[in-house]
């Protein structure tokens, strides 16, 4: 692929990538959009959740869609530097006196990584790799080298617990997952057995990585001005919640941003692209409600009216007719479909909140046919 490819293209590629994935990793579209957020910004993730959440999965089908040099690694308390940057020149030692790593196949030469249980690493094994992952920067035993790196990808049960710690803060993108829900454990099961056939990997399609350079080089042609003032008040709402973000996440949160709304084909930032920093500022699962919150409240016209019908629906769904009850419940009903409807007639509702009062709008008339229905059985 070469030339200057309109970005709708460049997007559609994306979106076929996305596709191709979804269809096998079932309940992680999150996480694979936050995935390719970091490609496009061209910065680190990590995914966090407990074992066995398909974190490594997710992330090895989307590196094999890239033909570039990879490397991997399960990283483990006595990983030593050179299993990550290579072992030393011992010829070149010997004859010559000179320290020079063999950094053929290792974490130097790799323009897509890998590293499994980051946080496992040593001490020494940390701060060797802050070079690399923000400077993209080796020193080889004789000078420094520019490597290729684009984006390290990483999985962890655990965080730091010092949020403050520099390493932490060198990832950009950060998703916290669950176990998937019930209701996609049979999906799960086919998907799982789908992907493990042998002759999988011969289905993967492949796509050149020229196709994320080209929608990183639009990066900083996104136009970010009608945004920053709402993406001021927000750190300043985070900051008096007492969640702690460096300076340097307030600014590569914009590269981001930026990502957003070029995957969505758009080189003009919305508030809605916003929304990425719920990946970006947490330093735990805990500071990801707030967070989430804090962002509906300040992006969202209406984001209390949609928690409100939210919990409204949950509370409808739960509602059972007995002989006891039935002129109160009828009568709750009554003045909920009121509300809901006052609600619904009001000009500054997102169509996702629409979508929600329909829903439980919806719900409630399924109530009240079940309920007309047992009357006429004579159950009540």
């Amino acid at each position: 692929m070469s030339g200057n490819i309109p970005l709708s293209d460049l997007v559609s590629h994306v979106n076929a990538i996305r596709g191709f994935i979804n269809s096998f990793v079932v309940g992680r579209e999150v996480e694979l959009d936050v995935l390719l957020y970091a490609l496009v910004s061209r910065e680190h993730a990590i995914l966090i959740s407990e074992p066995g959440t398909g974190k490594s999965m997710l992330i090895r089908l989307l590196a094999q869609i890239f033909d570039v040099p990879y490397f991997e690694y399960q990283i483990h308390p006595r990983t030593t530097l050179s299993e990550i940057f290579g072992v030393p020149n011992i010829k070149l030692l010997r004859e010559q006196g000179i320290l020079k790593f063999n950094t053929k196949g290792k974490l130097p030469e790799a323009k897509l990584a890998f590293l499994d249980e980051i946080f496992k690493s040593s001490s020494a094994l940390r701060n060797a790799l802050l070079t690399i992952l923000n400077e993209r920067i080796f020193f080889d035993g004789t000078q420094n080298i520019k490597c290729p790196l684009w984006t390290c990808l990483s999985a962890s049960n655990e965080v730091p617990k010092n949020k403050r710690d520099a390493f932490w803060d060198r990832i950009t993108l950060r998703v916290f997952s669950s176990g998937l829900p019930k209701e996609k454990w049979k999906l799960y099961l086919r998907k799982y057995w789908d992907i493990h056939q042998p002759g999988f990997e011969k289905k993967i399609p492949k796509y050149s990585f020229s196709v994320i350079e080209q929608l990183h080089s639009i990066l900083y042609s996104v136009n970010l001005e009608n945004i920053r003032d709402k993406l001021v008040e927000i750190y300043v709402s985070l900051e008096r919640e007492n969640i702690w973000f460096s300076n340097r996440r307030m600014g590569r949160a914009q590269k981001v941003i930026a990502s957003s709304a070029i995957l969505d084909g758009r080189n003009v930032a919305s508030f809605e692209d916003l929304f990425v920093l719920k990946y970006i500022i947490p330093n735990n699962a805990k500071e990801v409600e707030v967070v989430s919150t804090i962002l509906e409240d300040l992006i969202l016209p209406d984001a209390k009216i949609r928690r409100e019908v939210s919990e409204i629906k949950k509370q409808v769904e739960s509602i059972e007719l007995s002989v006891d009850n039935i002129k109160d419940t009828l009568a709750i009903l009554g003045r909920i479909e009121s509300k809901l409807r006052e609600y619904r007639n009001s000009q500054t509702l997102t169509q996702k909140t629409i979508e929600i009062i329909e829903e439980a709008l919806e719900i409630i008339k399924r109530k009240k046919e079940e309920f007309a229905e047992k009357f006429i059985r004579g159950e009540l």
